[in-house]
């Protein structure tokens, strides 16, 4: 089946994107992660400038593929998979902040909610991890002695292994929190959600976690 991209023959592109002079919502359903990225970091600078923007993404569709983007790329294996999730979490968050009632009241409704509440789970738990973690660390510490055991010299590849296992434990810690940008904009987009009584009631009526 023929990947659901358009192209600009006469421009000389092989996809549409987006640009800050040009809004086009085709080019937010391009399989590409690249011309994607492209589009998404043109579009979070629209959605932070212009009014208008954030009114048509409510209206043609633009802010439910925004959120399925971010419910595809939940698993941010690589980098860029990383920063298009980025974009468009940033996206929705300008649409939110800087929108009116109307469009706020879309943005909770398209399902942007649940990214939020795992965003901050997550730096709980990861804060509730690493003061365990501190806690262990420090009682361990007191109760080491002094060994009495010759000192062991390793050699390079022994170095080599140690500092691989140290890096995969630093990338395990950093898959469990998320970027501090990311935790500020789920902060902030609550903090304007929560002005509405009708958004508030929902909160503590519609999701599991409060």
């Amino acid at each position: 089946m023929r990947e659901p991209n358009f192209s600009f023959p006469s421009q000389s592109r092989a996809a549409v994107c987006i640009t800050s002079a040009l809004y086009d919502r085709r080019a937010l359903d391009c399989t590409a992660t690249l011309p994607l990225v492209n589009s998404l970091t043109h579009l979070a600078y629209l959605t932070s400038t212009s009014p208008r923007i954030r009114e048509i993404l409510c209206l043609d569709g633009g802010l439910e593929r925004l959120v399925r983007i971010l419910f595809n790329t939940s698993n941010r294996a690589d980098r860029l998979t990383s920063w298009k999730w980025t974009l468009a979490f940033q996206t929705v968050v300008n649409v939110g902040v800087r929108g009116t009632e109307q469009i706020r009241t879309k943005v909770v409704d398209a399902g942007v909610i649940p990214f939020i509440l795992t965003i901050l789970s997550n730096t709980n738990k990861g804060l509730e991890q690493r003061i365990d973690h501190s806690k262990t660390s420090s009682i361990h510490n007191n109760t080491l002695r002094r060994s009495t055991f010759p000192y062991v010299k390793i050699n390079a590849a022994q170095r080599r292994h140690r500092r691989i296992h140290k890096d995969d434990k630093k990338h395990i810690e950093d898959h469990v929190f998320h970027r501090e940008e990311d935790i500020l904009l789920s902060l902030q987009l609550l903090a304007y959600l929560s002005k509405y009584p009708h958004i508030r009631d929902l909160f503590h009526t519609a999701y599991d976690k409060n």
